[in-house]
């Protein structure tokens, strides 16, 4: 499942910059001019520059839908160009504007259906993933807690501020109800403000202090961290045990 959800994504990110492409020349081609054909570069450049976005967003479900959407919205683009150009009217190049729409709604459709892959596995099959799930904060969509395979990451887009956590530095974690509303701040030099308000939280220790991180999917989260904390702790104990050990051979 994990195999299909990422090969969506890959058909998403470079589905419509492929089809954009061929239109793009299909339509540059009927004049047999090279200016026509420059018009190319657009769906072109947008499709390379999927193909080396896939490296990085791939592992990151939640940021799917956009980033093919924006993509295809760029790659859309191209045969409008073509278009307009064939037809020599100012007016045919508002088809690009109509195309881009096209290209930006048969991405986001795509990365969409991708990242409803990864939303119908369990916690249990997404713990050994690469995969990085996104946890939106109760009644505030600009706070979310990131859990990543090594770490946790609870960021606030406006004003660029986050708290980090790293998977073996995790002593607990466990479900908490907030009873009544108010303010927190996570640990951290730029420590996310929270607003607190009543309903399922993650209560998370660690040694910089403790979070409390109110979301509905409160089960969910603490399940994943619980699940990818204790492998971490386990592998770091090793290590620990490991030097140790050398350190009295010598």
């Amino acid at each position: 499942m994990i195999r299909r959800a990422k090969r969506w994504f890959v058909v998403a990110q470079l589905g419509p910059g492929t089809v954009a492409l061929a239109l793009t020349l299909m339509i540059a081609g009927t004049q047999q001019d090279p200016v026509g054909f420059g018009t190319a570069v657009v769906p072109g450049t947008a499709l390379l520059a999927a193909y080396l976005s896939t490296v990085f967003a791939t592992t990151k479900p939640y940021k799917w839908g956009h980033t093919a959407a924006y993509f295809g919205a760029w790659s859309g683009i191209g045969p409008g160009l073509a278009l307009g150009y064939v037809l020599h009217q100012p007016v045919a190049y508002a088809f690009a504007a109509v195309t881009g729409a096209i290209g930006w709604f048969a991405g986001r459709q795509l990365g969409l259906t991708a990242r409803r892959h990864v939303d119908g596995l369990r916690v249990d099959e997404l713990a050994g993933t690469d995969l990085e799930l996104s946890f939106p904060a109760r009644d505030n969509a600009s706070v979310s807690l990131r859990v990543g395979p090594r770490e946790v990451v609870a960021e606030r887009r406006e004003g660029f501020r986050m708290s980090t956590c790293l998977m073996e530095d995790v002593a607990t974690v466990e479900l908490h109800s907030v009873q009544t509303a108010g303010e927190a701040t996570l640990p951290g030099d730029r420590g996310v403000q929270i607003t607190l308000t009543p309903g399922p939280a993650v209560l998370l220790r660690e040694p910089a202090g403790e979070w409390v991180f109110p979301t509905d999917r409160a089960e969910q989260a603490w399940h994943l961290i619980s699940r990818r904390a204790e492998p971490a702790r386990a592998r770091l104990a090793e290590i620990l045990a490991e030097a140790a050990e050398n350190s009295e051979d010598e």
